[in-house]
């Protein structure tokens, strides 16, 4: 996860204008019927309804998760397959 840091704050700096219409829009949305028909609304919906399947493979799978993926050389090992994989893509 700590590998992943920069970029999520990179993606959250840049997008921070959408995020924060997405954010207002869904708010909005949970008291007023006619902003429920909104875009950004519905993105926000969208947002949430996607991250309960991973939340819940997340919780049911966390001790084979925890476990042997935890290895720093399984880590290190696929990252640079995958940032090969990149370079060559």
């Amino acid at each position: 996860a700590i590998t992943q840091i920069g970029t999520e704050c990179a993606v959250i700096l840049y997008f921070r204008k959408d995020i924060g219409r997405i954010i207002g829009a869904w708010f909005k949305s949970l008291t007023s019927r006619e902003a429920r028909a909104d875009h950004d609304a519905k993105m926000g919906w969208l947002v949430i309804v996607g991250s309960i399947p991973i939340g819940v493979l997340g919780i049911t799978f966390q001790d084979q998760i925890e476990g042997p993926f935890r290895d720093l050389r399984l880590i290190a090992t696929t990252l640079v397959v995958m940032g090969l994989v990149l370079g060559f893509a």
